[in-house]
């Protein structure tokens, strides 16, 4: 019986996951202080302050793909210029490369572009998602409602021979449904591994942990199944341990609780009012999309074909629908979490698209051009007036001269000789292309 909950988590997320704890530790103080502690509240703020944190990276994709909706028109012309160019000639590839990169120069931007707050954001949102799961592990308050009352019971059955209290707990958990999260390692000592147990009851668990009643099989016996569990509630120290940690738990109950009716460890189901919440994620998650498409498109790119658009409208409405279907299952906590972060997210794409339409596109464009520039003389790619795309047409200065009727014809005109010697070249550098097309001029 290993557990995770409380030994936090590794890994490459580990110093995600423990500036996100701080910050929610600090989240759920304030809320103290104020008379106000409760998780479900801490959460809704907890999202809002890690989206603020992460509005750099936001700006930065939305300029992204606003530079992305005017320039797309032009990849999409490129590949249709070169659909059906023989992809086994070098010389044509190497040009259709050479024009897509001219392209993303011209507008400042790259393939890759689009991709590093991608990056950064994933891994935050990951940590984000384990410390909402993990509250007690990273809030040490919280912690210490559950410590007391996983403490009474290590004290007092420690010591005992006639059964194990962790395998008690073991059998009560599977009997009730619940499943503490599991890893390879055990946690570091028993407090833990209990604490793991507790922290995942929903109100329904609490309540028969409380009472304390035998597991009983079809004959109203003892079920041997829940042999350690039917002993440990036996003794008259179980109920007075949960009579003195009565108000601890109700404390724990309290905390957890979505207006005093819900717990935020319950699944919604599809109970009302409960249901509204699924429906309202996934409502949000909809109207975020249609946002982010609108976002995302430029007349030009309305007036051609997009097969990526009409993959994205699809996406757009599939999931909504299956978020709001796993949110029934899901705990409350966690529509909670999908809910706020649809609302922030709505209102920073209005806010900065807003920003944005003030500025011209083209204004835009010419300043990612120049940080690309800068960029680029900075790495010594720029030198003597030799950038990129000078050296890379001076390569290929006869291919340049390609007409597209050329293009799409599968044989190109070189000799067999020169071909040969295109097709045996390892992935064919700038130095073997040109000496086919020397070869060429040779001939002719």
């Amino acid at each position: 019986m290993d557990f995770i909950f409380l030994t936090q988590v590794g890994g490459i997320l580990k110093p995600f996951a423990w500036v996100m704890g701080e910050i929610l530790s600090a989240i759920y103080k304030l809320c103290s202080l104020v008379g106000f502690a409760n998780i479900a509240l801490c959460i809704v703020i907890f999202t809002i302050v890690v989206k603020m944190l992460m509005l750099p990276l936001t700006i930065k994709q939305q300029k992204f793909s606003k530079v992305s909706a005017k320039m797309n028109p032009e990849l999409q012309a490129l590949q249709k210029k070169y659909a059906n160019a023989d992809r086994r000639n070098q010389a044509v590839m190497a040009k259709m490369q050479q024009e897509q990169q001219d392209i993303y120069r011209k507008y400042g931007s790259s393939p890759f572009g689009g991709c590093l707050p991608l990056l950064i954001t994933l891994p935050i949102l990951f940590a984000l998602y384990r410390v909402i799961y993990a509250v007690p592990a990273y809030v040490d308050d919280v912690n210490a409602m559950y410590k007391s009352v996983s403490d009474a019971i290590i004290n007092e059955y420690d010591s005992t021979e006639d059964f194990d209290y962790m395998d008690a707990l073991e059998e009560f958990y599977k009997k009730q449904g619940v499943t503490p999260r599991t890893k390879a390692s055990k946690a570091e000592n028993d407090t833990d591994r209990v604490i793991d147990i507790l922290s995942v009851f929903n109100t329904e668990t609490w309540q028969a942990f409380r009472d304390g009643e035998q597991i009983l099989d079809k004959d109203d016996n003892p079920d041997e199944e829940y042999k350690n569990w039917n002993a440990m509630v036996s003794t008259p120290e179980y109920a007075q341990i949960m009579d003195k940690q009565s108000d601890n738990i109700d404390e724990i109950l309290g905390i957890n609780s979505l207006f005093g009716k819900f717990n935020i460890l319950d699944s919604p189901g599809f109970h009302f009012p409960a249901i509204l919440l699924p429906i309202l994620a996934a409502l949000l998650q909809f109207l975020q999309g249609q946002i982010s498409m609108s976002v995302n498109k430029s007349k030009d790119s309305q007036k051609n074909d997009d097969p990526m658009g009409g993959s994205m409208k699809t996406m757009n409405t599939v999931m909504p629908i299956m978020s709001g279907v796993i949110c029934v299952m899901l705990p409350i906590g966690v529509g909670i979490y999908w809910v706020a972060n649809s609302v922030v997210t709505i209102v920073q794409q209005l806010a900065i698209n807003h920003h944005l339409n003030k500025i011209d596109i083209d204004d835009m464009i010419e300043e990612n051009a120049k940080k690309q520039r800068e960029k680029y003389e900075k790495m010594g790619v720029v030198a003597n007036g030799n950038t990129t795309s000078n050296i890379a047409k001076s390569s290929t200065k006869a291919i340049s001269n390609m007409k597209t009727s050329e293009i799409k014809t599968k044989a190109p005109v070189i000799s067999q000789e020169a071909r040969d010697e295109a097709v045996n070249a390892e992935k064919g550098s700038i130095s073997s292309i040109a000496n086919i097309l020397k070869e060429r001029n040779k001939e002719k």
